[in-house]
């Protein structure tokens, strides 16, 4: 069950509640909307049941001792999220969250994003940092990092590019890092 109600010109409420097989929750979210941005406030409460990693596509070579349980319970995240254009091409975002159940504390990510020509091409970037509070995926350690994706239209149209370079924290609690690279090519005729 859902509802989206329009309470003025710049303000929004969201709720959606639901229920089945994999779990239940609710999701509330405020939404004002300034002459520069956004500014969103949530809150939701998810049941998460007890699973162990392994179990879920864990590649087989990963010793399952290393992998923590997913404990069952309530996770309850309170959220407010700033998004703030500066100027035509530019953009800053923050998000601060407290969460508490089976992964507790409170997380920050900020990031700038850019529109701006690169090597005469149209090209977006975004540099973002983020800490939050530990989970399974993240060994049981706070899951601290940085990205850096960047889009880059090089040559004809409908030709695009993108790479993403970044740090994590992996499964083990160590470091993960990561690289990515795509190509898409947009043709007439589909």
């Amino acid at each position: 069950a859902s509802v989206d109600w329009q309470v003025s010109d710049t303000a929004n409420v969201f709720t959606n509640a639901y229920t089945g097989k994999h779990g239940r929750g609710v999701d509330l979210q405020g939404l004002w909307r300034y002459r520069h941005g956004t500014l969103i406030a949530s809150h939701n409460r998810t049941w998460q049941e007890r699973r162990r990693p392994w179990e879920h596509g864990t590649a087989p070579w990963v010793p399952h001792d290393d992998l923590p349980d997913t404990r069952s319970g309530w996770l309850q995240t309170s959220a407010l999220s700033l998004n703030h254009r500066l100027g035509d091409s530019s953009n800053v975002a923050a998000r601060v969250s407290h969460h508490r159940g089976v992964s507790n504390g409170v997380g920050v990510d900020l990031s700038l994003s850019r529109r701006q020509r690169l090597f005469g091409s149209d090209a977006t970037w975004r540099a973002a940092l983020f800490d939050r509070p530990a989970n399974s995926s993240s060994g049981m350690r706070r899951n601290r990092g940085v990205d850096f994706p960047l889009n880059v239209a090089l040559g004809d149209d409908g030709r695009r590019y993108s790479g993403s370079l970044g740090s994590r924290t992996a499964s083990d609690g160590g470091r993960s890092l990561y690289a990515s690279a795509g190509a898409q090519l947009t043709f007439e005729e589909g």
